[in-house]
């Protein structure tokens, strides 16, 4: 008899792969056609699958409540304040250089962002390069093993010769599309910019190493985007490279939590990981665990980015059911058009300035983990009009969500995003259970 897990992971597998090499791409770039292509034949291949990963799924209508037009309370207005700066940022060390009240500072940056002079030190401990509680000596003496770690790392690649490399094709392939990434990243940015830039060495440098600190994941279209900032920031690819680990390992544990408390346990000594991870490793010899560790939001292996553009729908059927209903009728209620915001963190809808002060707020986790998806819902709700006077359909809405890129008020969309979580606090006693958990909101929040 056919294992039902191997059976399932087997089909998505199909669809994952699928995604990476065509998906991604097309919606990661503007071709509203394109995309719209792709997405309609990725459509077909969840389709044929969907009865046998029905153990697998992310959103268990059985489960939740149904979500019906609720009344809210007004929405409250909010203002942005100033950034953080150094003399701010400074009253909250201790003589040592640890810090003290780590969340009314975090609150601080969250409600204003940072004076970018502050960037390179606080992006440090908001990314867990450097410890909080840790005293100045203390994250001085793991920053020097750090770099000692990444040149030994370095050193590694930069040592495999042509003849190897021309039998380590996983190696040379990832090397290759690292190439093709870095000389494409950012190169309107005076920093990235112009022939022969240094930076972009440094910014394929940090990849390739990156591809050594953890190989099973290696390198996989935008993380470059990723990391430009961060290099920007930094100025230096030693502390660039352990900011990027730790925005990575951000996005992994986002990814695997997530996922992993949205199922109920299926075995109470086992737990639902272990128990879909058996049935994992027997199809494709690796675990649940493992799956993840090798592909979190990037691949869209149907778990993490899924589940987040399902999040988003919900959130949306309950702050604007008018505009969610119209998706629906439309055929656009997958969220298929928001992937590229989740998948770079709206890295393509903003400038540069914009994107390092919107990342930083996100950085703090406040409200709560998920208020990336606030701000998706904060876009759509002030699109909805538009969206629907006009009658767009899937290609005409992929084609308007493109079209925005670069012409997003952040200040504004923050505003919104962050009214848009108080007003549903305030009604969390009449709110459906998954969505008090998607914002962290009573006793649905986690730990």
């Amino acid at each position: 008899m056919m294992n039902p897990y191997a059976t399932a992971m087997t089909g998505l597998g199909k669809v994952a792969t699928f995604v990476q090499d065509q998906v991604i791409p097309s919606l990661l770039e503007s071709d509203a056609v394109s995309a719209e292509e792709k997405i309609k034949a990725m459509r077909e291949l969840r389709e044929q699958e969907e009865s046998t990963a029905d153990a697998l799924r992310l959103h268990d209508d059985a489960g939740f409540e149904l979500v019906t037009q609720l009344e809210l309370p007004q929405r409250p207005e909010f203002s942005r304040e100033g950034p953080v700066t150094e003399e701010m940022w400074n009253k909250y060390k201790n003589a040592d250089g640890s810090f003290g009240d780590v969340h009314s500072l975090k609150l601080l940056i969250f409600r204003g962002g940072l004076t970018p002079s502050l960037r390179k030190e606080a992006w440090k401990y908001l990314l867990g390069v450097h410890d909080w509680k840790k005293s100045d000596a203390e994250n001085t003496a793991m920053k020097k093993n750090r770099v000692e770690d990444y040149f030994r790392m370095k050193l590694q690649w930069k040592t495999i010769s042509e003849d190897q490399e021309s039998r380590f094709a996983e190696f040379a392939d990832r090397k290759a599309l690292i190439g093709k990434d870095v000389a494409r990243t950012d190169r309107t940015h005076p920093f990235f910019g112009g022939e022969n830039n240094a930076n972009l060495n440094m910014l394929s440098d940090i990849l390739m190493t990156y591809c050594m600190y953890n190989f099973d994941l290696g390198y996989v279209q935008a993380m470059s985007d990723y990391l430009s900032p961060l290099l920007f920031v930094m100025q230096n690819e030693v502390d660039a490279f352990w900011a990027f680990v730790g925005l990575m390992d951000r996005i992994l544990i986002d990814s695997l939590v997530g996922v992993v408390t949205n199922h109920e346990t299926s075995n109470p000594e086992h737990g639902w990981a272990e128990e879909v991870g058996k049935g994992i490793s027997r199809a494709f010899d690796k675990s649940l665990f493992a799956q993840f560790r090798e592909k979190p939001n990037f691949q869209m292996d149907q778990l993490p980015i899924k589940k987040q553009l399902m999040e988003l729908r919900d959130l949306l059927m309950v702050v604007n059911p008018k505009l969610a209903n119209y998706l629906e009728s439309h055929n656009s209620d997958d969220m298929y058009f928001c992937f590229r915001w989740v998948l770079v963190s709206f890295k393509r809808e903003f400038c540069f300035d914009d994107i390092m002060r919107l990342w930083e707020v996100l950085w703090t986790g406040l409200p709560c983990s998920n208020f990336h998806l606030l701000i998706c819902v904060a876009v759509l709700d002030k699109q909805m009009n538009f969206i629907i006077e006009n009658k767009f359909g899937l290609i005409e809405i992929l084609k308007h969500v493109n079209d925005l890129s670069m012409n997003i008020d952040l200040e504004e969309t923050l505003t919104s995003a962050e009214a848009i979580f108080h007003q549903l606090s305030a009604s969390q006693d009449k709110l459906p259970s998954h969505i008090c958990k998607i914002l962290s909101l009573g006793d649905a929040s986690d730990d």
